[in-house]
Order: structure tokens, then sequence, then C-alpha cells
């Protein structure tokens, strides 16, 4: 990043007007260093050189300030963001509420998905099981359950890693006859996935869904 940002620095000082794509770059990788004071900088620069910001480069900056726990600040930008006509995708809602699922604000979450689909943009497997696992890690099985209804109804089908955290939470509670309805109701639907279910009471494999899209 140090080798970045003095190839940014050293464009600058040249009168080399870096573009939104470049801005975006640095701000991920500080991002992902947690250096939020670099991300506030540039974000602050964009406007500053007459550029304007696109939804990655708000994605970036919500996802900074959500990673900091600084929820309120990342709801009022995503507001602003709106205000300007900078319309979300699916990266932002995902960011949106995987941060509000590590403040446990669930419920905000939940409402924040019907949001997301009255105003057009449709939740993909990544949002649902962002929600799916908020649920089920708060113990609220029997709403998991209903939202993985919801989500095949609307033709989004779950898939390995979805089935695998509700079936984690049901053998955390002892409930084998849900698993075994669960496996059926797979075998029934012609699905492989019931060959990937993870039986133990293990942790999950380390490419579960997250916010990150970048």
């Amino acid at each position: 990043m140090d080798k970045a940002r003095n190839i940014f620095q050293l464009a600058v000082k040249s009168g080399i007007k870096p573009d939104i794509t470049s801005y975006n770059s640095l701000m991920n990788g500080y991002c992902k260093m947690g250096r939020i004071d670099e991300v506030c900088r540039l974000f602050t620069m964009i406007h500053a050189n007459g550029l304007e910001c696109g939804v990655i480069s708000y994605n970036i900056m919500v996802e900074t300030l959500f990673r900091h726990g600084r929820c309120e600040e990342g709801l009022k930008l995503f507001k602003e963001m709106e205000a300007l006509q900078v319309y979300p995708d699916t990266t932002t809602y995902g960011i949106l509420l995987h941060g509000l699922f590590n403040a446990h604000r669930i419920d905000e979450a939940l409402s924040m998905l019907y949001t997301m689909e009255n105003k057009g943009c449709l939740p993909d497997v990544v949002i649902y099981t962002i929600l799916i696992s908020a649920l089920c890690g708060e113990g609220r099985i029997g709403e998991a359950k209903n939202l993985m209804v919801q989500m095949v109804i609307k033709g989004c089908l779950p898939d390995s890693v979805t089935c695998n955290i509700y079936v984690q939470a049901l053998l955390k509670r002892s409930k084998m006859d849900d698993v075994i309805l669960v496996l059926k109701e797979m075998t029934a639907n012609h699905t492989s996935l019931a060959s990937e279910i993870y039986l133990l009471s293990e942790p999950l494999p380390h490419h579960a869904h997250s916010a990150d899209y970048h």
C-alpha cells in the first residue's frame, strides 16, 4: 500500500489528476488494512478534486465505517448517497446487513431486506445467507426457516453455505428430527446439496459468504 500511495502522491504532484478508479483502489486497500483515517481522507479528496463518488466509493466508505463500529455514521452516509441519487446495489445492502448483524441489530437488518426489495434491488443468496446466519446466531431458528422458504419462493435457491448454517444451528439445539427433515427435502428435490452438509458440530470451512464483495 505504501508503494501505491507513493505513486498516487507523485502523480498528484506532477499535475496528473487521478481518476475515480485510482481513488477507489487506494480506499479499498486502506479499508482492508483498517486505516479509517486514510479512507476518510481519500473520500474527501474525491469531492475536493471535482470528481463524483459513485456507488463503489460509497460502498467502501460505508463498509469502513461499519468495520469500526460507527454504524450510525454508516447509515447516515447510506441515506446521503440515496439523496444524491447514487443508487445502492446488492453490494451496498450486503455491507449494511452484515454491519447491522455484527452490531446485533437484527430487526433493522430484516427491515433493510424489505426496503431493498421495495426499491427493486433483488436480494441474492449472499444477502439471504447473511440474514439467515444472523437469525440462527440469535436462536431465531423459526424465522430463519421462514426466510429460507421465502427465498425459494422468490426464485433464489439456498446454496451449501446457507444450508450448512441452518443445519449447524439445528444440531447445536439437538434438533435431529429437523435435520433429517431438511436432508430428506433436499434429496426429494434432487439437489446435490445434501452431500455437502456437515453433520458434525464443527466450524464451517472458511469460504462462507460475507459482505466483502471487493
